[in-house]
């Protein structure tokens, strides 16, 4: 279970980190602290006790794609007000509160 769960982590921060390549577009934004919330977050709230050697590949693909939504959620609507890289955590931890409800992001 941990093997999967460390797996599944690097592959979520590298997938949330993709979404941001464009280094001049995205310089306001402090990429390692987008990267360690969504990957926290989408890793404590999944079950990795219903993971196995046989679903592992339909379940990464399911994290994965959580991140992507949540990142690409929060990039569309919420990363433009962003001016300063220290901004980024505040900016994130409040649009995952009001999209996935109080107490969502630990």
């Amino acid at each position: 279970m941990d093997t999967f769960k460390n797996e599944f982590a690097a592959d979520v921060e590298r997938a949330v980190r993709d979404l941001f390549s464009d280094k001049d577009k995205f310089c306001r934004i402090d990429i390692d602290e987008v990267a360690g919330i969504i990957t926290r977050f989408v890793i404590d709230h999944e079950n990795f006790a219903t993971i196995n050697d046989a679903n592992q590949y339909e379940a990464c693909y399911s994290i994965l794609g959580k991140a992507v939504a949540i990142t690409q959620g929060w990039k569309v609507n919420c990363a433009d007000e962003i001016l300063l890289p220290s901004q980024t955590r505040e900016n994130l931890l409040i649009y995952m509160t009001e999209t996935y409800g109080a107490g969502a992001v630990r």
